[in-house]
């Protein structure tokens, strides 16, 4: 996986489509990566890279996972 090699390549996101739930990849050193995750509504995820927080209720704000297909 180049792109975890890239020194500027800090903090990735990958975020499920139909629930609630976000995965956070972030660099802490050199080849080690922590990953926190997020699963609950009320769940606040900072993001370091773009130096913001968001929960996931607003992230999700308009997915309608009634449509989804399990």
């Amino acid at each position: 996986m180049y792109y975890r090699s890239i020194p500027e390549y800090q903090e990735y996101l990958l975020i499920e489509q139909t629930e609630y739930h976000v995965m956070q990849y972030v660099k802490s050193s050199e080849n080690q990566w922590i990953l926190s995750e997020y699963s609950s509504v009320d769940d606040l995820l900072t993001l370091r890279s773009l130096n913001g927080e968001i929960t996931l209720n607003q992230l999700y704000k308009k997915v309608n996972f009634a449509g989804s297909v399990e």
